[in-house]
């Protein structure tokens, strides 16, 4: 999840014919639109809900496009659809990549109650089960003002990005849009300095900034000036 750009990547992908064999019976396919895409996770809708999903090949670039239509065999995990396998668009499929070792699991109580207390800090309250993967934890979240957020904790639990689960596209011409100097001082304005724009795109803003405790973090800021996604850079 390092900035907005998504580097281009050769897959290894092998076509299937029909519909894709599940391999075990917890699998169910799943059609999905891609809509946001952060590094090698996505946000996906699957019949009006949003879901994140896990890394289909781990720190490479999530192979589909924004706005693709595809097909997801995997198990679904409170908000998070863990992938067993993506039909792209064309046919073709990606396996995901197994991991040596890497068993996943539920976060043990006490590791639960750590979660909890960080997420509190920013006035959010878990509400699913933190799902544990080889090097981080996710959870789901709800803040005080309703808004639904996934949170990520790195490999010794500590917090490391929040991330609205829904939000919706400022077109830049929509009377909505501000300039993003305005867009720069509302960030400023919730506490945030040195507030430096280092990447954009059509309907998104990435900076760099410092916040009240004196962190550097990165901002993934919408052109309405609402914050998306927050990511501590230790």
């Amino acid at each position: 999840m390092r900035g907005l750009a998504i580097a281009a990547v050769i897959l290894f992908a092998f076509p299937i014919e029909g519909r894709a064999q599940l391999s075990a019976p917890d699998l169910k396919e799943y059609r999905a639109r891609i809509v946001e895409i952060y590094g090698d996770k996505a946000i996906v809708e699957v019949d009006g809900r949003r879901f994140l999903v896990e890394p289909v090949q781990q720190d490479k670039p999530f192979p589909v496009e924004i706005g693709a239509d595809v097909r997801i065999v995997g198990q679904v995990q409170e908000n998070v659809l863990v992938p067993s396998m993506i039909i792209l668009p064309s046919g073709s499929a990606i396996q995901r990549q197994t991991l040596d070792g890497g068993a996943t699991g539920q976060p043990q109580p006490a590791d639960a109650r750590n979660i909890e207390t960080q997420l509190r800090k920013h006035k959010i309250e878990a509400v699913g089960r933190p799902y544990r993967r080889r090097n981080s934890t996710v959870v789901e979240g709800r803040a005080d003002d309703g808004r639904k957020v996934i949170a990520l904790f790195d490999s010794g639990l500590r917090l490391e990005e929040i991330e609205e689960a829904e939000h919706r596209h400022i077109h830049p011409r929509s009377p909505e849009a501000l300039p993003e100097a305005e867009v720069a001082r509302l960030v400023a304005e919730r506490g945030y300095s040195s507030v430096r724009l280092i990447d954009q795109n059509r309907f998104q803003f990435l900076y760099s900034a410092t916040d009240s405790q004196g962190q550097r973090m990165e901002l993934l800021v919408d052109r309405g000036g609402n914050i998306l996604r927050r990511a501590w850079r230790r």
